[in-house]
């Protein structure tokens, strides 16, 4: 029984978290605050109630206690943060992140800790999944309408003109959102293309709807990043079989419209702010078109599916080695000779300091301060979430000509992990997410195929976004559940044996 009641506590610790996205306080004004206290509360309570719990009787599940590859990651990551607090110059910031965002070593040690609640105690994680894609049928739809220039919640009352269109539903900034909504949009997707039932996968579909348009008219970039990683799933699941065809057509004949319809608004000005250039090409008709007839192919001409599984591979290769091709051409165009390349090829391929709204300076200024750091600081950072305090020290009069304002962070994951984790930490973090989404993907699992996809394109994401505590709760939770699933799944395989 007690047993159970562990069991019982975990779930309602997630079904809390799950309605974290909708939780605000001041509007956008405060966001950040909002969300660290509302996971920081629901995590210490729920760690709380399992420990007294454990104090009282046994609670542990069966296998338990058993330590996998990502355990042993993430514990080393929990070391490598509290050496890095302890040596850091600013040791009281690093521990609260009280001059970032307050992602400091206690937040992240909790992000762990949301990680073990997960893998130790969960054994059915329908129940989070399902209620974190119903909690954002709400969040993305007020995505929608604020995309649409409706506010039901006036969530931008008094915000800056120029800052108007650059905050969405009650997440926040525009690439917070997009970086949210790589938890969503992958995990949807591969739900969908596997699901059964008729009525779930509607379910799906309305998700991926609300989903994709919010990826494009939230206007960040970054979101071609995670469409990326979804059309490389999506080929290589295609061409599995005749079935997995049909299901995928289904799926593009999805897409095809929402991009269509996102074009045809933005056309008569219906959208909060235009389009910018590349979600200006996805959403044309001349893109969108000749995916809604794809998808009619794959899911209506039986005939065509044959030859497309025989010869899909070969053309996808050819097709995949000709985009490499391409651009590494553009890259050695733009950054090696002095050519002058125009339009979208000169403004995304060129990196200088101005690359990505002068993300590429701030890069610069990362790698100067771990290049200049102590041995111990480049293995074991300078302490979590201390990035803006030892960038602004050094190039604060730089920074504040370009941005009118100091920085918190290096707008890339890995640079910020680097500078403020060290090497060991860049290691063992991305080691435990890059090993536990290996496994999600071999183990060739529905669930775990969702996750992974998710965490890969998140973590890709991640090279031209920052860390916020929006997200990163619930990627330590995914991990928590894919490690889950990874576990089960290879004790099914034994028993099987």
């Amino acid at each position: 029984m007690k047993n159970k009641i562990s069991e019982i506590t975990a779930n309602i610790y997630l079904i809390i978290i799950c309605f974290m996205p909708l939780y605000f306080e001041n509007k956008y004004f405060n966001m950040i605050e909002a969300k660290l206290k509302y996971f920081i509360v629901a995590t210490v309570a729920v760690s709380a109630v399992l420990l007294i719990l454990a104090a009282v009787g046994k609670t542990e599940l069966e296998a338990d206690y058993r330590l996998c590859v990502t355990d042993f990651f993430l514990f080393a990551f929990g070391f490598v943060m509290i050496v890095g607090n302890l040596l850091s110059d600013y040791k009281s910031e690093a521990l609260a992140g009280s001059e970032g965002w307050g992602m400091g070593t206690v937040y992240m040690l909790l992000c762990i800790v949301s990680y073990f609640v997960v893998s130790k105690f969960i054994k059915n994680t329908n129940i989070f999944i399902n209620t974190f894609l119903v909690v954002n049928i709400f969040v993305l739809g007020l995505g929608i309408l604020n995309g649409l220039s409706i506010d039901p919640l006036n969530m931008n009352e008094n915000i800056a003109s120029l800052d108007y269109g650059e905050y969405f539903s009650t997440i926040g900034n525009t690439n917070w959102y997009a970086e949210y909504l790589c938890l969503v949009l992958p995990l949807a997707m591969v739900l969908f293309l596997s699901e059964k039932n008729r009525k779930m996968k509607a379910g799906y579909g309305m998700i991926i709807v609300i989903a994709l348009f919010n990826s494009v008219v939230c206007n960040s970039d970054s979101v071609f990043i995670m469409f990326g990683g979804i059309v490389i799933y999506l080929c290589l699941f295609a061409l599995q079989n005749e079935e997995h065809l049909k299901s995928t057509g289904t799926l593009l004949l999805i897409i095809g419209p929402v991009l269509l319809s996102i074009g045809i608004l933005d056309k008569f000005n219906l959208l909060i702010v235009s389009i910018g250039k590349l979600q200006q090409i996805i959403t044309s008709i001349y893109f969108a078109i000749p995916v809604i007839v794809i998808g009619i192919l794959f899911r209506y001409k039986r005939t065509l599916l044959p030859p497309v599984l025989k010869y899909g591979r070969t053309v996808l290769f050819i097709v995949g080695c000709f985009c490499w091709f391409a651009v590494c051409l553009c890259f050695i165009l733009c950054n090696v000779t002095d050519l002058n390349m125009p339009g979208i090829i000169g403004e995304y391929f060129t990196i200088n300091d101005t690359w990505g709204t002068n993300r590429g300076l701030i890069w610069k200024y990362a790698v100067s301060v771990f290049n200049d750091s102590t041995w111990l600081h480049k293995i074991f950072g300078n302490g979590c979430d201390t990035f803006g305090i030892l960038v602004n020290s050094r190039f604060g009069e730089q920074i504040k000509a370009v941005w009118n304002m100091n920085v918190a962070n290096a707008h890339n994951e890995f640079l910020q992990l680097l500078v403020c984790t060290g090497v060991f930490g860049v290691f063992t973090y991305y080691g435990a997410f890059i090993y536990t989404s290996v496994k999600g993907i071999t183990n060739k699992n529905v669930l775990g195929n969702a996750l992974a996809l998710s965490l890969i394109t998140l973590i890709l994401q991640g090279f031209v976004n920052n860390f916020q505590p929006i997200t990163m709760p619930f990627t330590f939770i995914f991990l928590g559940i894919l490690r889950n699933g990874n576990t089960t799944f290879r004790t099914r395989i034994q028993r099987l044996e």
